[in-house]
């Protein structure tokens, strides 16, 4: 009798392992997605690397970067990477990334263009829920 119950116990962890596994697969972001962009920024990146990651984002709305050059100058831009100073003018600058559904994210430059911080600045909406509903049923 005690085998039947090691048995039963070895079972239960082997579907608890697998379903923890199937539920982490199926809440992973889609692909170009701003959560799945927001995930590959990573702190320490350089500007350049940086500006690569979102540039694979699929539904970009708008983007925006404002901040100052290391001589004091201002800059600011919108739509277009094309006002960007490079990576060794930037004293600090804020870039913020808006996708189609209104949600945003912020990505902080610091010195030398590397990434010092991050923020995603929306609350799941409606949308958001029927998404990863949809991701699970796909699956």
């Amino acid at each position: 009798m005690p085998r039947c119950r090691w048995w039963l116990v070895g079972a239960g962890l082997l579907v608890g392992v697998v379903l923890g596994w199937s539920y982490a697969r199926w809440t992973d972001p889609s692909p170009g997605s701003l959560e799945d962009v927001f995930l590959h920024i990573q702190v320490g990146m350089s500007q350049r690397q940086t500006v690569t990651v979102l540039e694979t984002l699929n539904d970009l709305d708008s983007m925006y970067y404002r901040g100052i050059t290391k001589d004091g100058q201002p800059f600011s831009a919108c739509c277009s990477w094309a006002g960007l100073p490079s990576p060794e003018d930037i004293k600090c600058a804020e870039v913020e990334v808006c996708d189609n559904s209104g949600r945003s994210f912020f990505v902080y430059l610091g010195r030398g263009g590397i990434v010092i911080g991050k923020r995603f600045d929306c609350q799941p909406s409606w949308d958001d829920w029927l998404g990863w509903i949809r991701r699970v049923c796909v699956r």
